[in-house]
């Protein structure tokens, strides 16, 4: 296993997690059910996740996949019925519009095509951890934001976030640059 097939498995596991953080913000768990079985369920979505990934890639029918995938915890949660089916299809554009934004960040800053960026396993992982850290990052500020409770979230949690985001993004940045760099090195040698 690469750490490529690694990040592919991940991102189901991610996208279950930042699922059941949209559904908690919105609607309250249901008291009468275990903890354990939404851990079970976050493990149920990111295997359905990751399954719809695997076979249809980047199709329509990943999509309508996907939905299915994201309805299925609905019966987790107590609040409106139209809140908790408005919630996956929310899920979904924020995941999409997020992974855009981060696909066209790439391109911008390394001048290469979208092409390019999809097929070249190195940019392909670098936009997968910068688009899931940005993705929880924004699903962090809506449960905080949403969420009935008050939680205490001074400066100094969004500077130390902030701190550790861009950091971390920086990092990974500069690591797949010089790998990159170093196979084209070796590539015209």
């Amino acid at each position: 296993m690469t750490i490529f097939n690694l990040a592919d498995i991940l991102t189901g596991v991610i996208e279950a997690v930042i699922l059941f953080k949209m559904y908690e913000a919105f609607c309250e768990k249901n008291k009468k059910f275990s903890p354990w079985l939404y851990v079970i369920s976050i493990i149920i979505v990111a295997v359905m996740i990751n399954i719809s990934n695997a076979f249809f890639n980047y199709g329509i029918i990943n999509i309508a996949v996907m939905v299915i995938s994201f309805l299925f915890p609905l019966f987790l949660f107590n609040g409106k019925l139209s809140i908790k089916i408005i919630v996956p299809f929310i899920t979904i554009l924020l995941l999409g519009l997020v992974e855009i934004m981060v696909l066209f960040g790439i391109t911008l800053a390394f001048k290469i095509t979208v092409s390019n960026v999809v097929n070249t396993p190195q940019y392909r992982l670098l936009g997968i951890i910068v688009s899931k850290m940005l993705a929880l990052f924004i699903v962090n500020i809506i449960y905080i934001k949403f969420r009935k409770k008050n939680f205490y979230t001074g400066t100094s949690y969004w500077l130390l976030f902030l701190l550790m985001f861009t950091t971390s993004t920086i990092a990974i940045f500069l690591i797949f640059k010089l790998s990159f760099n170093i196979n084209k090195t070796y590539l015209h040698k």
